[in-house]
């Protein structure tokens, strides 16, 4: 149980504490540096969502890596989603990149993949993450070598798993922390 100090007691120094892992996100996390375009426009208009409505997450927990789900809405239409893309720190842990618009994203050690993770522990085509419009964002393992976990639960191959705001995603041991945005 934990004492409280009372009114006669000096408070104690709470900094030493070990603090659970929160995402903060707000303005000034955007990026400073304009976004690279692969010149296609599908990616120009994500690159320009992303600039104007994406705030990556600052995260305040061990691990260095996130993936950020969009999920863009029709301005006439609400209830319609219009379009799905990724942002992750992945690939460059200084920069974030934008993935393509797209149903479906592929996460290996090859330079093919929507996203790029260059290290010997993950397989070339390892995983991927995928979205369908009401369902929501998920993560299926592809056979790696290494194994996908989400929330520290190992993913049996070719499962597919449902993926929410704040699950601890890993890529053999590489740990990623997943947010989604609307």
């Amino acid at each position: 149980m934990l004492d409280l100090p009372s009114s006669s007691q000096p408070a104690q120094d709470i900094s030493s504490f070990s603090q659970p892992s929160v995402a903060v996100r707000s303005l000034s996390q955007l990026p400073s540096k304009p976004l690279e375009t692969k010149g296609t426009p599908a990616f120009d208009k994500a690159s320009t969502l992303v600039g104007a409505n994406l705030e990556p997450p600052k995260v305040v927990s061990p691990v260095a890596y996130y993936i950020q789900a969009t999920v863009t809405r029709h301005s006439s239409q609400p209830s319609v989603l219009k379009a799905a893309f990724l942002t992750t720190n992945l690939s460059n842990l200084e920069d974030a990149k934008v993935t393509e618009v797209a149903p479906i994203w592929s996460i290996g050690r090859s330079s093919n993949c929507a996203i790029a993770i260059l290290n010997p522990s993950i397989s070339r085509c390892h995983a991927v993450i995928g979205y369908i419009p009401i369902q929501g964002f998920y993560i299926t393992d592809l056979g790696s070598s290494n194994g996908t976990f989400v929330n520290r639960q190992r993913l049996p191959i070719l499962e597919r798993r449902s993926l929410t705001d704040g699950d601890l995603i890993s890529f053999s041991h590489i740990h990623v922390e997943f947010f989604v945005s609307h």
